[in-house]
């Protein structure tokens, strides 16, 4: 992010807050981050909620994390070039809360790494599957 001077802007439901909290351990160049209240989005809201917030805040790229709903969420990168986002499914659900909102956080990082990379940016993370995807 700092090599391509971009800023960042968080909004996390089901990771609680562990975007901001690796990222700001790496000193990632954060403009703002919250946490809201679960609540149910399609895969077009979160990609327009996190369009509006990286326009919102001036930021170069959004990343947001909605939350969970009959085990599937959604995950939105907001770029200059465009806004990705991805609906994911968990398949299974024997892990902890905390186990499921860790791997979450991980894989939302490694979709904003693979964009910074120029790779695709749906990759499946063992019991987690991406059911759908779309980009504005």
């Amino acid at each position: 992010l700092q090599e391509r001077q971009l800023s960042l802007t968080l909004s996390e439901q089901f990771t609680g807050g562990l975007l901001a909290l690796q990222l700001s351990r790496a000193g990632a160049p954060l403009l703002a981050s919250e946490v809201v209240p679960a609540q149910e989005e399609t895969l077009a809201q979160a990609a327009r909620w996190a369009a509006e917030r990286r326009i919102n805040h001036f930021a170069g790229l959004a990343l947001a994390v909605s939350g969970q709903e009959n085990d599937h969420l959604n995950v939105a990168l907001a770029t200059p070039g465009g806004t990705f986002a991805l609906r994911v499914k968990f398949s299974v659900t024997r892990h902890s809360l905390a186990v499921r909102q860790e791997v979450c956080a991980m894989m939302a990082l490694n979709m904003l790494r693979r964009w910074l990379n120029g790779q695709p940016l749906a990759s499946e993370h063992g019991w987690i599957n991406v059911v759908d995807s779309l980009s504005l």
